[in-house]
């Protein structure tokens, strides 16, 4: 009978102060609705991965096996190898500190780290059509023609097969005669731009001599004052190699050679 009664009064009581049990429903969903938001954080934290780094650079770190991972989030404490610490590596390498500042970072990179350097000789028409093909591709090169015996000796001591020109070394890598598949995929390889990134009127050709210019002596430079000194010398001089330059051998023998 009592507990009929306290019913009765439950309801009474709500009847007439409908807004006090509307306030309490209200408060225990609340309750209810931030409990749930409490385990689903819990939840999530737990799961989630190694959070992210914020300066959005890579992650490089060591297992335990000792195999390298990079990765933009930091890896676990227990997933590092024994004595070994995670580290930011740059998304962009250093740029090299040689090379030709100018040039775009891809090429820069590529030419200081694989130089190019192209073996000439005169009146070589592959010569020609091996300069077309760097120059189309933007490669930057350094030009060496071989012109007399001791350059021929100079070329054959840097470790080519043959003699035969064009020829070419990218990096350490050696290629005689012009193939212009060979000499691309060789320049793939080492990172060179496919498409040309040279700046415009920009020659990408360096002419530079086969072997290193001898030091000149002091003796050298007396020798060269005596002939400044001595016009006579000098014109004769002068005049014998132009003698020997233009004049065939056959015309200069005979009782009456012929002088152009």
């Amino acid at each position: 009978m009592s507990a009929h009664r306290s019913r009765r009064s439950r309801r009474a009581v709500a009847a007439a102060n409908p807004i006090a049990l509307t306030g309490r429903s209200f408060l225990a969903i609340g309750t209810l609705a931030f409990a749930s938001a409490a385990l689903l954080w819990h939840a999530a934290a737990f799961a989630a991965p190694p959070s992210a780094n914020p300066s959005h650079a890579p992650i490089k770190w060591v297992d335990a096996n000792g195999r390298v991972h990079y990765s933009d989030r930091q890896p676990s404490p227990q997933a590092l190898g024994r004595g070994t610490s995670a580290q930011t590596v740059d998304a962009r390498p250093v740029a090299p500190a040689i090379g030709d500042p100018t040039l775009p970072w891809a090429l820069r990179s590529a030419a200081a780290r694989y130089p190019v350097t192209l073996y000439t000789a005169a009146d070589c028409e592959p010569c020609e059509l091996a300069r077309g093909h760097l120059a189309q591709r933007g490669v930057p090169y350094t030009e060496k023609r071989v012109e007399d015996a001791a350059d021929l000796k100079a070329f054959r001591e840097l470790g080519f097969g043959k003699a035969l020109f064009p020829s070419v070394s990218i990096g350490p890598e050696k290629f005689t005669g012009f193939e212009s598949i060979g000499w691309d995929r060789a320049l793939d390889a080492t990172g060179y731009p496919r498409a040309s990134m040279l700046p415009a009127r920009r020659d990408p050709r360096t002419l530079a001599p086969m072997r290193p210019q001898a030091p000149r002596t002091e003796s050298d430079a007396v020798a060269d004052a005596g002939r400044a000194a001595s016009p006579a010398g000098n014109a004769d001089a002068k005049a014998a190699g132009t003698d020997a330059l233009l004049s065939p051998t056959s015309f200069r023998t005979g009782p009456n050679p012929i002088r152009f």
